[in-house]
């Protein structure tokens, strides 16, 4: 990124924060950028690693993301000066968020005058309340994770046909558990009898339309009457939308990459670090 905030090239790698151990970073993020290592000190930004300059530079909610200054992270490569964007905390009830740092400082930036919620879908659903360039709460279903884990890895999985949209049987399914989501385990457990006495093929749509309508009903409290970012990127994105939209809700949905992007702008034009 040139210093003006154009992107002046991408690379995009498999090896995500989420699947590199921490002492294996250095290594992964040399090789990674070692084309473009072309002085002697190159500033490098990371949204999703405050855990490695510890719990007292997750910034306690509520915050104003986009206030709390890049901390200096220490490299084991002389060419990079490593930045690390602090993530939030919640401790009523615990919860806490990292990766999706410099997603929200760039919401916050693109969108000054937002009042309602963001939803980030991924392993897990990040709800934010956001309000006057703020974040007053936030908090983490592991949604994402339990569509996979029970699609692939569960005594479902062999009777679930691949069809993620699922049609209309998609909002049936969400509307039916978001109205009584104490039914959602007999509802998992009867999409394997669906398809086991034969009846109509159980689908990934439905489980995933049952796991979100508990998903929404759990988050009421941030989307009913307000109006929602959804930030699309993760292959959940679409369904929420679909879920919200079903709702009646006011929605819109925003680009992961460019919301990264504008939070990286914001902060590297005030960096101003703190060491850790």
């Amino acid at each position: 990124m040139h210093e003006s905030g154009a992107v002046m090239m991408r690379l995009r790698s498999p090896h995500g924060l989420a699947r590199v151990a921490l002492d294996e970073i250095d290594c992964v993020l040399t090789h990674l950028l070692e084309p473009w290592l072309l002085r002697d000190d190159t500033p490098v930004m990371i949204s999703g690693l405050s855990h490695a300059a510890g719990e007292d530079d997750l910034f306690p909610i509520p915050a104003q993301p986009a206030h709390g200054a890049p901390v200096k992270g220490a490299s084991g490569d002389p060419r990079i000066s490593l930045y690390l964007l602090p993530g939030l905390r919640q401790d009523r009830p615990p919860d806490y968020l990292i990766a999706d740092g410099a997603m929200l400082r760039g919401l916050l930036a693109d969108h000054p005058d937002f009042d309602g919620a963001v939803c980030i879908p991924g392993q897990d659903t990040r709800w934010v309340r956001v309000r006057a360039r703020e974040v007053i709460g936030f908090q983490s279903h592991m949604t994402g994770e339990l569509v996979t884990l029970l699609s692939q890895s569960s005594s479902l999985a062999t009777h679930l046909a691949e069809d993620a949209d699922a049609g209309d049987a998609f909002i049936e399914t969400v509307n039916a558990v978001l109205q009584r989501p104490g039914t959602l385990l007999r509802n998992l457990s009867g999409l394997r009898a669906r398809a086991v006495l034969g009846h109509a093929a159980a689908t990934t749509g439905h489980l995933a339309g049952s796991l979100i309508g508990a998903d929404l009903a759990a988050a009421r409290l941030f989307w009913v009457d307000r109006p929602v970012i959804v930030v699309g990127g993760d292959l959940m994105a679409p369904l929420y939308r679909r879920a919200l939209a079903g709702q009646g809700c006011d929605m819109r949905l925003s680009d992961p990459d460019d919301l990264t992007l504008a939070g990286f702008r914001q902060a590297y034009a005030g960096l101003g670090c703190r060491t850790v």
